[in-house]
């Protein structure tokens, strides 16, 4: 409910002839005399002053009886006064202002001069309490007898239909029982005191819940990734901008940190309009519920309708999401939001991080939806150069760049932090810094940030000849480069390169890597799991990379085996997202036996890693010992080497990150390393050697 102000004018020597003309018919014509008088005696001096009772009616007789004949009189004069059939002056000039932006009739404008004298003037909203608490039906006929209407009149004025509802400049609350003047409410609370202040503009009524939006920060090439649909959304606003259509709406949704905000001003700038936004708070920073955005929403499209102008509606989850217990601002009024999206007179961009909470009848009703992914991992660096105001350095911008998650706004908050913290700071430390700051905010989150560009369990030097594959993985990555396309099924022993295959393979075609695990993808809510595997393919055309779901065995389990209905839904979903996929998509898993036998036929090559051989191992440790500065492997360990069953490149990359905490001097010592590895592996000790 929009909050009302009250001027109190008792201190005033009259009243306007209008609104005296008002009070006497309530207390003649409705028998509401506002305790004018009682048997005690006259219990408002000062009111029968205003009315022009006579003195001596109002103190030798103050019944009712006595004095209702003097007050019928004086509705007679009054009703006779051409002066009180107008509006103050003031009043009436906004109100005529007002009238020519929006369209009001004369039936609107007296009714809203009425709904305005009621909240300023202190004796007509007492006259008005004495009606008792109304309903909306009783509240109408009211009105329509104080202003002498016909209660058809009035009710099409404040009906759902009338221009002042639809406006949002005046309509009646949903309450069922309170008095007229709590019944007759503004969507602004300072509408009453600006149509009464002199020379005011009426722009200003909507000015504590629609702001100009800010310049935006990006540009058009910052969106370069949905390049195909901007190509039609921006000749589209001009033309309609320009033709004055009526019913334009524009949907873009995304996760959040996408820029969607950000696109639509660079759309009003694109296409030479102003944008104005809805708050979400009024100006005195008092929260705005969804129904009271919605009623700002509906002012705006009529006061700004004749200037060339978008506005947008961020975080429509506040008038569109509902719950079981209660139905949201959207759905309580779907009839109105539907004709809302058929003849809003500006065009409209509504903002939202999902379109779960919508009702498929009104995306329907939406002229463009645009879903606004991630970018592609080079805008996501230029992003994060510019809103870190180049305070990081490459490597960190990298590092960053490789998360999703990352969104601008986080990059540009930190950075403001460190420069307000430290203005002294080294470069090199105020890049850590930042980066510090967006990951702690991203551990906030929920989301991972890998520590550096080789994550932990790969080796730093990759070769695809120490990798024991039952295929050739040279071959395979030129003609994935001819092809362009392919279904790859990695499985084998764990720490056999599987993943460092992926990554190889990734740089080797000049493409990103997308890298999927199953906790990035699995939810506890139902649908959603579903979405995030879509999402994963999407993004991994988007960038044009290649894409790598490891533990691919929770999505493609055997569907005869299911016990639950959304277990076969996920199997379904992952075997269509495979199939559409026109790009490199690798899976990998250490359990292939439980995987779903249709499922495995869908890829185009199944290959089996294993442990590495002895000429692998021994060539492995060579480039290792030279890799941590320790002298090259004497011939002799060779031997030894090949005792140790089942060593993987995992064991290496353990013991090459061990020798961080505790430095491995010496060829024997990693050696001897690897041998503990494998013993952990084994269910006997392997045969040892001295280390010297």
């Amino acid at each position: 409910m929009g909050r009302t102000i009250r001027w109190n004018w008792r201190a005033s020597k009259e009243l306007e002839p209008i609104v005296r003309l008002w009070l006497l018919r309530i207390m003649v014509e409705l028998g509401a005399d506002a305790g004018l008088a009682s048997a005690g005696g006259v219990s408002d001096p000062h009111l029968a002053e205003l009315l022009g009772l006579k003195r001596d009616v109002s103190e030798k007789h103050p019944e009712t009886a006595a004095v209702m004949p003097q007050l019928r009189l004086l509705l007679t004069q009054h009703e006779s006064d051409s002066s009180a059939q107008c509006l103050p002056h003031i009043l009436n000039e906004n109100i005529a202002r007002l009238a020519a932006l929006v369209g009001l009739s004369a039936l609107d404008r007296h009714v809203l001069g009425f709904a305005v004298l009621l909240a300023m003037t202190a004796e007509l909203g007492d006259a008005c309490r004495g009606l008792g608490d109304l309903t909306s039906g009783v509240a109408m006929r009211a009105v329509a007898a104080i202003l002498h209407l016909r209660h058809e009149q009035v009710f099409a004025a404040l009906g759902p239909a009338g221009l002042l509802t639809r406006t949002g400049l005046l309509y009646l609350t949903r309450e069922r029982n309170t008095d007229l003047a709590h019944k007759l409410q503004f969507s602004s609370s300072r509408t009453p005191d600006l149509l009464m202040s002199e020379g005011a503009d009426p722009v200003d009524l909507i000015s504590d819940s629609v702001v100009p939006a800010r310049a935006p920060e990006l540009e058009i090439a910052d969106y370069a990734h949905v390049a195909e649909s901007l190509a039609i959304l921006r000749p589209y606003l001009r033309r309609v901008l320009q033709d004055r259509r009526k019913g334009v709406n524009v949907l873009i949704y995304g996760i959040p940190g996408t820029g969607k905000s950000q696109l639509a001003r660079v759309l009003a700038r694109d296409v030479g309009a102003d944008l104005f936004e809805v708050s979400d708070a009024y100006r005195d920073e008092e929260a705005m519920e969804g129904s009271g955005r919605l009623a700002a929403l509906r002012s705006a499209q009529h006061i700004l309708a004749r200037r060339r102008v978008l506005l947008v509606f961020d975080e429509l989850e506040d008038a569109f999401a509902g719950t079981i217990a209660e139905r949201s601002a959207a759905q309580s009024t779907k009839a109105w939001i539907n004709r809302t999206l058929e003849q809003n007179p500006l065009p409209t961009i509504w903002i939202s991080n999902s379109t779960s909470c919508l009702d498929p009848a009104f995306v329907r009703r939406f002229d463009f939806c645009l879903e606004l992914p991630v970018p592609p991992k080079p805008q996501r660096e230029r992003q994060i150069r510019v809103a870190s105001q180049d305070l990081i350095d490459d490597a960190a911008v990298a590092r960053l760049a490789e998360n999703d998650a990352v969104a601008p706004a986080v990059i540009a908050r930190a950075a403001t932090v460190v420069a307000m913290a430290d203005e002294e700071k080294g470069r090199v430390t105020v890049s850590s810094s930042v980066e510090l700051l967006v990951r702690n905010t991203l551990a906030a989150q929920g989301h991972r940030l890998a520590d550096a560009l080789h994550p932990d369990g790969e080796l730093p030097i990759y070769d695809a000849d120490c990798v024991n594959a039952d295929v050739d993985l040279r071959a395979l990555c030129t003609n994935l480069r001819r092809v362009g396309a392919g279904r790859i099924f990695l499985h084998g022993v764990p720490g056999s390169g599987k993943t460092a295959y992926a990554r190889w393979l990734a740089t080797s075609l000049d493409k990103s890597l997308h890298v999927k695990r199953a906790s990035d993808i699995l939810s506890a809510f139902v649908g959603d799991n579903e979405r995030n595997i879509a999402s994963a393919f999407r993004a991994a055309k988007r960038d044009g990379a290649v894409l790598l779901i490891d533990e691919i065995d929770t999505f493609l389990l055997d569907r005869r085996s299911a016990q639950r209905h959304w277990e076969v839904s996920l199997v379904n979903e992952m075997l269509t997202q495979m199939e559409t996929y026109d790009g490199v998509f690798i899976a990998s898993t250490n359990q292939i036996d439980a995987l779903d036998k249709a499922a495995l036929r869908r890829f185009d090559m199944k290959i089996w890693f294993d442990a590495l051989r002895p000429n692998q191992a021994w060539k492995l440790l060579r480039r290792q010992c030279v890799a941590l500065g320790i002298s090259e492997p004497e011939a002799e360990l060779e031997q030894y080497l090949r005792r140790l069953e089942g060593l993987v490149p995992g064991d290496f990359a353990t013991v090459a990150r061990r020798s961080r905490l505790l430095r491995i001097g010496t060829p024997k010592a990693f050696l001897q390393a690897l041998a503990e590895e494998c013993m952990l592996k084994a269910s006997t000790r392997p045969i040892g050697f001295a280390t010297g």
